[in-house]
């Protein structure tokens, strides 16, 4: 009965830290997959010499090729010839698709008030020409520190830790 208590102790004194383990580990990976896709698009403008775009959509749940909605819900990478926020069927492939985030996760601009759904262009000289930072937090009631993904304006993506830390809610 002894033995039971200790071990029913420990556990209960361990899973805190473990679940905290977890989402940290849940959280790396969500923000690497954003990470590879952003990679994915800069290669492919330079090798295809045209214009590719990385934007929120839940195609890979719906099926409906549009960008739309926030990054949370997935997102795509298309070619985009004409710059323009819609992707044209017929002569605007979509060359990946990326599933949504698991639930609770957040995935917002850099000040964590409003969840990321702007666009990221990618032109056949690499750049971006446009700052962009995507935050990622784990569900509400984790203390732990967001990881970010910093794309700056000549298109290199970076990662940085505990930049700031989630805001719970």
């Amino acid at each position: 009965m002894i033995v039971l208590l200790m071990l029913g102790l420990t556990l209960s004194a361990v899973s805190p830290s473990l679940a905290e383990t977890l989402h940290r580990a849940r959280l790396a990976a969500e923000a690497n997959r954003l990470m590879a896709a952003l990679q994915l698009a800069r290669t492919e403008a330079v090798q295809r010499n045209l214009t590719v775009s990385v934007c929120p959509s839940s195609m890979a749940l719906t099926g409906v090729v549009a960008c739309g909605g926030v990054y949370a819900d997935g997102w795509i990478i298309f070619i985009n010839r004409d710059r323009n926020r819609t992707i044209d069927e017929d002569t605007e492939p979509v060359l990946h698709v990326f599933d949504s985030m698991p639930p609770g996760y957040r995935l917002t601009n850099r000040a964590g008030t409003i969840a990321a759904s702007a666009m990221l262009s990618f032109l056949s000289d690499r750049t971006a020409h446009s700052n962009r930072t995507f935050r990622f937090c784990p569900p509400g009631g984790s203390s732990s520190h967001s990881i970010s993904v910093i794309t700056n304006i000549v298109g290199r993506a970076r990662l940085e830790r505990g930049l700031h830390p989630c805001i719970v809610g």
